[in-house]
């Protein structure tokens, strides 16, 4: 029988009305039991873990550890702009304390008690905020806590400061609230006191797997303690808590700061670092501890950062950027004490002028105070040169008139140098300014300010010239700079290069490392230049950002780009130091003969004794006394023996230094080119440098040309380097043309190499490949290794209990250490006179499997059996192996795969 549309609807809607008010009474009647008002039930907990006990919560801004908890002050911070106006919130996050690793469903407890009706929130990042230079870039992650009497959420999506959504629920909290938040896939449930009081959609806030801390208070309170905070996993989730990474990082002995080191006068390389990716990016954290001496806190120790209200300061996140430095052996320059920005909105306050004198310095007392004897410099005075014209003319005489000089005139400059000197004695002291590098009023009026100061006894110590080119009308000729800092020489003053970014057009590195070069090699020359600092090494975090965007769109004014790959800009730095290196080597090998006669006696060859004198050692001399002592095969060469071979063959000026190792992506592996180059005869070896270089053969002549150049296996191939010309390599078996080409003639089966890199896999058991980089072979294979494995850090949150197998390359006992800190157990065979490892007779089953797999694939993609001896071949056959790659991957990632699979590191 046909019902009636409308009352088809009818009956629909009752239907409807009656579901509702069964589920709404269910949900009344079995609220606190195991029911959810959602109709779901409440999955099983697993173990609870406390992350207040025996974590470390006293590195946290505003946080206090005690034994009722953690007491949480209102600092009230936030970030105003350059000219004062708004306020955007900076809440701290506890980046030294524990984050939550999970998968699946996961529920957090927290017990917040306040004492004066403070507001209390407790922040849950699924990303950690970035903030740049005064602005922060608010990501993904939520807000609870407890508003008046109410509860109240907050969630950013990751594509606006402002709280993408905000709801109230409840009403009559007290002054103590338990409260909960379960993270059921894209759902967040939220309990008070027991009582689930809503549901709101998560938006995949927490889809990387990750969870980090913080707290803040608002409303007119001082503060309140978080007495209790708890994780579990829910049904089938898991999940683990880990700590902060350790400051200290694995250094090489060839980076930036080596070369600057092994100057005749050495002088400091630097950069700005912020507090925040330092601890949550490892590659970020790597490359500065290894490639820089000296760090600038970008803005942690500004005043609006340090000091958010009078006599509330908030120490931690600079004491963080301070241990760090001291971890790796760098210097603190210390920015800034005083300047006209970024300052507290109680610091712009009215007042008088007394009043403001006494805010001065007893802001500078305090924080130079706090960090005297762990900062080598301070810039007590920033930026104090005026924007506009009239300044210039009038009896300010080029003066900024901002509140520090309007109560107290030019003097303010003499109060805060003699307050920082007696707050910090054995700091040195300097002023710090942008566009005094080239010729101008604005230098004219600096020059004269630092006659007067010195006239009147002031202890400044040195000026910092910032040299930001955001345009090309900010680029400076270094030969312009150099008499600026000539003049300071004149006057008594150290000079430095203290902020230096370069931003340039498409196609326009060049120009980028010719400045970056230009400033160094002047600072490198001139004896009164200290050091050589840029703003941020690494565009992923550069100042330059183009904020009006969210998320904001990367810079390109630094040394690295957004994934570490190391630009022009970087190896023209090294240039510049890497010649005065190898000057001094050059000169110590004539000097120093019993030096001479140790190096010449570890070649073993029959050279004359004049080409020994002339040749530095070689970073291959390094590699073969490791590969003797370790008493195992070299990963590239072979054996000490087939290494001296080679080193028979070069040159006895030496070829270019070995790079350093960029770490933190797969695309930074790729680009690493062999360290050294076996030699070509003339022919070819024209034809090598003027594919790198773009010249026609013949121009490349210079000696020291090889030296800062780009990866070789970047560049494309010069199609005139034809199989003849390849056929004159010294031979020590087949190669193709891409080998010769690129310097690998000496290798017996080069097809292994995909190329002049070696390809590394992490697999499955059953050898489904996970992940993939190409790098050189000269990279360590356990260097290898661990970069991938930090560059997707999910590979180790998504799996618990990761089991790897390795061959016996892989032992090393920090190594072993770093794994096992990652939740990885490291199986491997036993090494000569060590004792036998556990579960090697199933290591041997397991590597048969995986080689036949693996066998398979090299069988279809072998470059040596389909045409891979030709440019044409190795470049089809490249293709399909990245794709099969990617596709194997990709299927990987996607198929519901047991979670129980292991890592298998297979390195061919």
């Amino acid at each position: 029988m046909r019902l009636g549309k409308k009352r088809r609807r009818g009956v629909s809607l009752v239907m409807r009305v009656r579901r509702s008010v069964v589920t709404a009474v269910v949900c009344a009647l079995l609220a606190g039991a195991s029911m959810s008002c959602t109709g779901d039930s409440v999955p099983a907990r697993g173990p609870v873990t406390d992350l207040l006990d025996g974590r470390d919560w006293a590195h946290f801004a505003g946080a206090k550890p005690t034994r009722s908890g953690v007491r949480i002050t209102r600092l009230d911070r936030r970030i105003t702009q350059q000219d004062g106006n708004g306020g955007q919130p900076n809440p701290p996050v506890n980046l030294r304390g524990p984050h939550l690793v999970f998968r699946g469903e996961i529920r957090i407890e927290a017990r917040l008690r306040r004492t004066d009706g403070t507001d209390a929130y407790l922040h849950l990042y699924g990303e950690t905020p970035v903030v740049y230079d005064e602005w922060r870039h608010e990501r993904r992650g939520v807000r609870i806590g407890v508003a008046g009497d109410r509860l109240r959420f907050d969630r950013w999506d990751g594509d606006s400061n402002r709280p993408a959504l905000t709801r109230t629920f409840g009403k009559g909290l007290g002054d103590e609230v338990r409260l909960a938040i379960d993270v059921r896939g894209n759902r967040l449930v939220l309990e008070a006191d027991g009582n689930v009081v809503g549901t709101v959609p998560g938006r995949d806030v927490f889809g990387h797997g990750r969870i980090w801390f913080g707290a803040d208070a608002g409303g007119g309170g001082e503060g309140w303690t978080l007495g209790e905070l708890r994780a579990m996993p829910l049904g089938r989730g898991k999940m683990s808590v880990r700590d902060a990474p350790g400051l200290q990082v694995p250094r090489s002995t060839d980076a930036l700061r080596d070369l600057a080191a092994d100057l005749q006068r050495p002088i400091r390389l630097g950069t700005a670092l912020a507090a925040g990716p330092l601890l949550t990016d490892s590659a970020y954290r790597r490359t500065a501890g290894e490639e820089f001496s000296m760090l600038t806190p970008e803005n942690d120790f500004k005043a609006q950062f340090v000091q958010p209200r009078r006599g509330v300061f908030a120490f931690e996140e600079g004491d963080t950027l301070v241990d760090f430095a001291h971890a790796n052996g760098m210097q603190v320059h210390a920015h800034t004490l005083v300047w006209f920005e970024a300052l507290p909105s109680w610091m712009r306050a009215e007042m008088t002028d007394e009043d403001r004198r006494r805010v001065m310095t007893e802001h500078i007392r305090a924080v130079a105070g706090h960090f005297r004897g762990k900062v080598a410099e301070w810039d007590v005075v920033n930026e104090p040169m005026s924007d506009e014209d009239e300044d210039y003319t009038d009896s300010n005489r080029g003066v900024r008139p901002h509140l520090w000089f309007e109560a107290m005139g030019e003097q303010y400059m003499d109060i805060a140098f003699r307050t920082a000197r007696e707050a910090d004695p054995d700091a040195v002291l300097y002023l710090n300014e942008y566009g005094v590098e080239e010729d101008g009023p604005r230098w004219d009026g600096l020059y004269a300010l630092l006659i007067r100061l010195k006239k009147r006894g002031v202890p400044i110590d040195g000026v910092g010239f910032q040299n930001h080119e955001y345009a090309a009308d900010d680029r400076t000729d270094p030969e312009v700079f150099r008499r600026k800092v000539r003049a300071l020489a004149g006057l008594g003053l150290k000079a430095r290069v203290s902020e230096m970014d370069v931003l340039v057009g498409e196609g326009e590195e060049d120009v980028q490392a010719r400045q970056f070069a230009g400033k160094l090699a002047v600072c490198r020359e001139e004896p009164n230049c200290t050091s050589f600092s840029t703003w941020g090494f690494t565009d992923g975090y550069g100042s330059t950002a183009d904020i009006r965007n969210y998320p904001p769109s990367p810079g390109n004014a630094l040394p690295w780009d957004g994934v570490y790959e190391a630009k022009p800009a970087y190896w023209a730095l090294r240039d510049v130091l890497g010649r005065s290196r190898r000057r001094a080597a050059a000169k110590t090998a004539w000097t120093n003969e019993s030096d001479v006669r140790g190096r010449c006696a570890s070649l073993k060859r029959g050279r004359s004794r004049s080409c020994c004198d002339a040749r530095p050692e070689h970073p291959l001399d390094r590699v073969v006394r490791e590969d003797r002592r370790r008493d195992r095969r070299d990963p590239v060469e072979g054996t000490a023996a087939a290494a001296d071979r080679l080193r028979a063959r070069l040159p006895c000026r030496g070829a270019s230094p070995a790079r350093p190792p960029l770490r933190g992506a797969p695309a930074a592996l790729r680009s690493q080119a062999p360290d050294w180059h076996v030699p070509l005869p003339p022919s070819t070896a024209g034809l090598q440098q003027a594919a790198a270089s773009g010249a026609a053969p013949g121009q490349a002549d210079d000696p020291e040309a090889g030296h800062g150049q780009r990866p070789l296996v970047r560049q494309p191939l010069d199609r005139r380097l034809n199989a003849s010309a390849v056929r004159d390599v010294p031979s020590d078996g087949p190669r193709s043309d891409p080998a010769g080409w690129a310097g690998y003639g000496y290798c017996a089966s080069h097809s292994r190499f995909f190329w002049g890199l070696r390809l590394y896999l992490v697999c499955t058991p059953t050898g489904m490949p996970i992940v993939w980089a190409p790098a050189s072979p000269k990279i360590g294979e356990r260097e290898v290794l661990a970069s991938m494995l930090e560059t997707d850090a999910g590979l180790v949150a998504e799996r618990e209990g990761i089991l790897l197998i390795s061959d016996k390359g892989f032992g090393g006992k920090v190594f072993e250490q770093d794994l096992a800190g990652q939740g990885i157990e490291l199986l491997r065979p036993s090494r000569k006179r060590e004792k036998a490892r556990y579960g090697e007779p199933t290591l041997k089953k397991f590597r048969q499997l995986i080689e036949s797999v693996n066998d398979s694939f090299k069988g279809r993609l072998d470059l040596e059996q389909h045409g891979g001896r030709t440019f044409e071949g190795v470049a089809i056959r490249g293709a399909q192996r990245t794709l099969a790659m990617t596709a194997a991957i990709w299927h990987s990632r996607r198929t519901s795969a047991p979670v129980t699979r292991s890592l298998i590191a297979y390195d061919h």
